[in-house]
C-alpha cells in the first residue's frame, strides 16, 4: 500500500530486520557447532578442523550459497579436513613454540651476530604469521596436499598484501573485543571471526579462480 514503510532500495524494512535476524541465528549457530566440535576434539585435536569447517560454511555463505544444511556441511567437512588440518595446526604450533624458545635466547647474543639474528627471527615470523592467516582458508577451499598448501599461503600472503593485513587486523579486533567484553565469546566470536576470514580470503580465491578459468 501506499502507507507501507520502505527502505532506501525499495525492500521492505520487516524483510530486512528478518534478514538481519536470520544472519544473527546463523552466526550463533556456527558458533556452537565450532565451540562443541573443538571440546568434542578436547581441543587440540577439534579446534584446527573446526576452524576449517567454519571457514568452509562460510565461504559458501559468501558465494551465494545459503539454502544448505549447517550441521551437514560443517560434519562433512571437519570428517575431510581432519588430518590435513591438524597437520597444519600442529606443525604452526609446534613451530610457534621453538620460536618462542629462540625469541627468549637473543640476550646471550652481542655484536654483529645480534643484529643478523635479530633480522633473520623477525623475517620468520612475518612468514609465519603469512602462513596462519591464509592456509586455514585454502585447506577449506581447495584440495591439496599440505606441502601446496603452506607453499601457497606464503605466496598469497605476500601476493595479496593488502587481504593479508586486512586478516590479521581483523582477526586481532575480534580477538581484542572478545577479551574486553567475554559474553560474546559462546555466541558470536568464533562465527563473525571466520564470516570476515571467509569474506576476505574469497575475493582472492574468486580471483584466483576466475583467473585459471579464463
Amino acid at each position: 500500500t501506499q502507507f507501507q514503510v520502505k527502505s532506501m532500495n525499495n525492500q521492505p524494512v520487516v524483510d530486512r530486520i528478518n534478514n538481519i535476524f536470520i544472519w544473527v541465528t546463523r552466526i550463533a549457530v556456527l558458533n556452537i557447532f565450532c565451540m562443541l566440535f573443538t571440546l568434542a576434539g578436547i581441543v587440540v585435536f577439534g579446534i584446527f578442523p573446526a576452524t576449517v569447517a567454519s571457514l568452509k560454511v562460510c565461504l559458501d555463505w559468501v558465494n551465494k550459497k545459503t539454502e544448505f544444511s549447517i550441521w551437514k556441511n560443517f560434519v562433512n567437512e571437519f570428517k575431510q579436513s581432519f588430518f590435513v588440518a591438524n597437520g597444519a595446526g600442529w606443525i604452526l604450533l609446534i613451530d610457534g613454540f621453538i620460536l618462542y624458545i629462540n625469541s627468549q635466547l637473543f640476550d646471550r647474543i652481542t655484536g654483529v651476530i645480534y643484529f643478523l639474528s635479530l633480522f633473520s627471527f623477525y623475517f620468520i615470523i612475518i612468514l609465519y604469521i603469512f602462513i596462519c592467516a591464509w592456509i586455514f582458508p585454502l585447506i577449506a577451499h581447495y584440495q591439496n596436499n599440505l606441502f601446496s598448501h603452506f607453499r601457497n599461503s606464503l605466496i598469497i600472503g605476500f601476493g595479496k598484501l593488502k587481504y593479508t593485513f586486512s586478516i590479521i587486523l581483523f582477526i586481532f579486533l575480534i580477538a581484542y573485543i572478545s577479551l574486553l567484553y567475554p559474553g560474546v565469546i559462546p555466541f558470536f566470536t568464533f562465527g563473525i571471526g571466520s564470516l570476515i576470514w571467509a569474506w576476505i580470503s574469497a575475493k582472492v580465491f574468486n580471483e584466483i579462480d576466475d583467473d585459471h578459468l579464463s
